[in-house]
């Protein structure tokens, strides 16, 4: 497995817009600066959030293969693949069945 990343600051802050008079969130990481309406904050947080609990299922995915399957490394990325794989298609049964038919495409997503 890879090195963890070089530990950057996040801040966090809420502002004014001066040119718009409307509430925004501030994001700051590292050298880079963003300001975001509150709605996409929130869909940002909220992937953050998903992705955060996805990455902690697949280190026990993959601690699941390696110490009580006693699966090798190809055999754990096999099973960590097979389990991503799943996880998606949950993701996107609940999804659609989440969203009215009548908003649906013919793909079956909103």
């Amino acid at each position: 497995m890879s090195k963890k990343p070089k530990e950057q600051h996040v801040q966090i802050d809420t502002l004014l817009s001066h040119r718009t008079q409307q509430g925004m969130v501030q994001v700051i990481w590292g050298r880079e600066k963003s300001q975001l309406d509150p709605a996409t904050a929130r869909q940002l947080g909220a992937q953050l959030l998903e992705a955060a609990e996805a990455a902690e299922t697949d280190e026990g995915m993959w601690r699941f293969g390696k110490e009580h399957l006693e699966f090798d490394d190809a055999g754990a990325a096999q099973l960590m693949s097979a389990f991503r794989h799943f996880r998606q298609q949950v993701m996107e049964k609940n999804i659609k069945s989440a969203v009215p038919a009548e908003y649906q495409t013919k793909e079956g997503s909103a």
